[in-house]
């Protein structure tokens, strides 16, 4: 599997020509004139201002990864410190910005949906 990860969130301000780049979660950071703005840091993009006074120059990364189980394989899992349940993958992704696997298993027993279960937190595959 593919994923695009962003590695630089930044945006040029066309009224003043600044290249504004928010480095961290909530940095938000403006540009010289005030036109506009960036925030999110490599965790999520946002912008501020009218979309005609900026243009994006935001970089990624694309990178590969191999997830150990697949959508509809049914496993057993740990959550919550020695707490376990056995559900079936409803999604394989992975974390912004790293290529940390996660998934979003469904319960039948209960019925409930745990999002963005680590892979080292799953225990095995069920046959």
């Amino acid at each position: 599997m593919k994923a695009k990860i962003l590695t630089k969130n930044a945006i040029k301000c066309k009224k003043c020509g600044d290249i504004i780049q928010s480095k961290y979660r909530h940095n938000f950071v403006s540009c010289s004139c005030g036109a506009c703005s960036v925030d999110g840091g490599l965790d999520y993009l946002r912008r501020c201002g009218n979309q005609s006074d900026y243009e994006e120059v935001d970089e990624y990364k694309v990178v590969e990864f191999e997830p150990k189980y697949k959508t509809g394989d049914r496993v057993r899992f740990e959550y919550f410190a020695f707490n376990e349940e056995e559900g079936v993958i409803q999604s394989v992704d992975i974390y912004p910005n790293s290529v940390d696997v996660y998934y979003d298993i469904f319960v039948d027993s209960e019925p409930k949906l745990y999002k963005h279960i680590l892979e080292k937190y799953i225990i095995n595959l069920i046959d």
